[in-house]
């Protein structure tokens, strides 16, 4: 048996009401600072936005028949040609961009500042936060990464 993957964009889909067309949900921002940990649609020269229609990738029409997930069936880490279709207009563009085959460290990015915001929000601004995921190499990169900002609060989480 072989395994295929399935690329992945650094972002959400929505489908319409209708089921007939797809759009560009979250686009997931990750770290710009490490390469590999930005969404493909966030990269300089990506012109595509959060609410813009998937209208085909390689060539193959996203709709009813055909979701972006589908589409991206055993394209992981490689480049396609996305067509999209800027909200409220009529062109269709396309873009070549390189899918991921895991958007871990993107999500992981996301819920990590997500529960900063949240710590400084319901402390009033006196808690920082700083998740540290395990005791090697990618934990000291997050402790080292976040503690000398966020323990200038009153207190650390």
């Amino acid at each position: 048996k072989r395994a295929y993957g399935v690329g992945k964009l650094g972002c959400s889909f929505v489908r319409s009401d209708d089921g007939k067309r797809y759009f560009i949900g979250e686009i997931y921002i990750g770290d710009p600072a490490n390469s590999g940990e930005i969404s493909p649609l966030a990269l300089s020269g990506v012109e595509i936005a959060e609410g813009d229609e998937i209208v085909s990738l390689n060539g193959r029409l996203i709709g009813p028949d055909l979701s972006p997930r589908e589409a991206l069936f055993r394209y992981p880490s490689d480049e396609v040609v996305l067509g999209y279709r800027k909200k409220g207009k009529r062109k269709v563009n396309e873009v070549i961009v390189r899918t991921f085959g895991s958007e871990q460290a993107l999500l992981y990015r996301k819920w990590v500042e997500k529960n900063r915001a949240y710590v400084h929000e319901k402390s009033g601004g006196k808690l920082g936060y700083v998740h540290i995921p395990d005791m090697v190499w990618r934990g000291f990169a997050e402790f080292h990464r976040y503690y000398l900002v966020e323990s200038q609060y009153d207190g650390l989480v």
